[in-house]
């Protein structure tokens, strides 16, 4: 559906698409002062990109038919509108002074949810591509798919830490307002 409103004039996903993969070494830098929810939000935003280009230079019109490629693109966008719903809050949470479980959650979301879009997006590249264009086309995604860990033991112990201490499953505290 988006390719088609794309196709269409609608939705101005086709120059997008053309900006990341024409600058495919240059997109792979950030601006300075990023931090790293916002790169892997931003990164995973790229990959979508970059496989739906893929995607349409291997089969063109013929994508449709395509039903295992086109699932791997709709879960890599699922993927990212979760990551940036989830960091958007979370900043919006911590603006206000109540996002600490936010933060570290969204935090151990983000780089799960990219090692999902990492998988889906090498199964696109498989079928997409084959030689030289596969190897650049990884060379691509682990570009655009590389983050430092963090200690997502510690931070899953410090959220059920919070959890446990609050008697109950909250990301922050909702005062109830009387009826």
């Amino acid at each position: 559906m988006l390719l088609k409103r794309a196709a269409r004039g609608q939705l101005a996903l086709i120059p997008a698409v053309q900006a990341v993969l024409n600058r495919t070494a240059a997109a792979t830098i950030d601006p300075a002062g990023t931090d790293d929810e916002t790169r892997l939000v931003h990164n995973a935003k790229k990959i979508a990109l970059f496989t739906i280009g893929i995607a349409y230079q291997r089969y063109a019109a013929e994508l449709e038919k395509q039903q295992e490629v086109l699932m791997n693109i709709s879960d890599i966008v699922m993927e990212v509108f979760a990551m940036e719903s989830s960091q958007l809050r979370s900043h919006k949470l911590a603006a206000s002074g109540k996002g600490g479980n936010a933060a570290d959650m969204c935090a151990v979301f983000l780089r799960e949810a990219m090692d999902r879009v990492e998988v889906s997006a090498r199964n696109v590249i498989g079928a997409c591509s084959a030689g030289h264009a596969l190897r650049e086309n990884m060379a691509t995604l682990r570009g655009f798919a590389n983050y430092d860990p963090l200690d997502g033991v510690a931070l899953r112990r410090n959220i059920a830490g919070r959890l446990l201490a609050a008697a109950r499953y909250t990301v922050l505290t909702v005062t109830r307002l009387p009826l």
